[in-house]
């Protein structure tokens, strides 16, 4: 077991656990298993090591999450909620234009780009892409997806106020999404990227797809 796995081992008490204890019994398996996954990598862990780090029997944790392909999609729905938490803290007021609307998005994606465990987990899925194409899936499902959907919601309602509605927003927002995110994996990949030149690359993005605003 490593030491970070350790860390988050749940204490088991007597009888039947109650609403407290389950939670931390959910907090500890997720907390195991993020850190075997990223350390370890997917394929290396099992799913029996996961419960000893945890804590917990094989019986329990197989109960919660019959396959660690279920685990691994609960623990990016988790870390993708946690992270647009700390993105939340620098909430910007979205605005009402179209504008407004696509800078307040390239902001917020722009400030949890650099978190160093989102890299690992672009990390992992990269390197398991081939032989585990369902981690892959599980990421876009529960985090790119949403944001893409909010972004392309946001888009829908501005272009419709501005008199103009988008004829298929949902690309806009995922052209959008994927351009945030591949320079950044792109660029990042040789250097390290200051917060300020993020901010002024989602400016640039918001920019030039503005320009190509007659073609929405």
């Amino acid at each position: 077991m490593t030491k970070s796995a350790a860390k988050s081992a749940y204490t088991p008490r007597r009888g039947r656990p109650d609403a407290q204890q389950t939670a931390a019994i959910d907090r500890a398996i997720l907390s195991a298993a993020r850190r075997l996954f990223l350390e370890d990598g997917y394929d290396a862990t099992a799913m029996e090591t996961i419960a000893g780090a945890a804590g917990v029997s094989k019986a329990t944790l197989y109960a919660r999450h019959p396959t660690k392909g279920d685990l691994f999609r609960a623990v990016v729905q988790e870390r993708v909620e946690q992270w647009a938490l700390m993105a939340d803290q620098h909430e910007l007021a979205a605005g009402r234009t179209l504008r407004e609307r696509l800078m307040h998005h390239g902001m917020l994606i722009a400030r949890t780009l650099p978190n160093p465990e989102v890299h690992a987990f672009q990390r992992l899925l990269i390197s398991t892409r081939e032989r585990f194409p369902e981690l892959s899936l599980a990421m876009y499902e529960a985090g790119s997806r949403p944001v893409s959907d909010r972004i392309a919601q946001d888009i829908a309602e501005a272009t419709a106020l501005e008199g103009q509605p988008a004829r298929d927003p949902d690309m806009i927002a995922r052209l959008f999404l994927s351009a945030m995110t591949g320079w950044h994996l792109q660029e990042g990949a040789a250097r390290t990227m200051t917060d300020s030149e993020l901010e002024e690359v989602a400016r640039r993005i918001v920019d030039l797809l503005l320009l190509a605003r007659a073609g929405w």
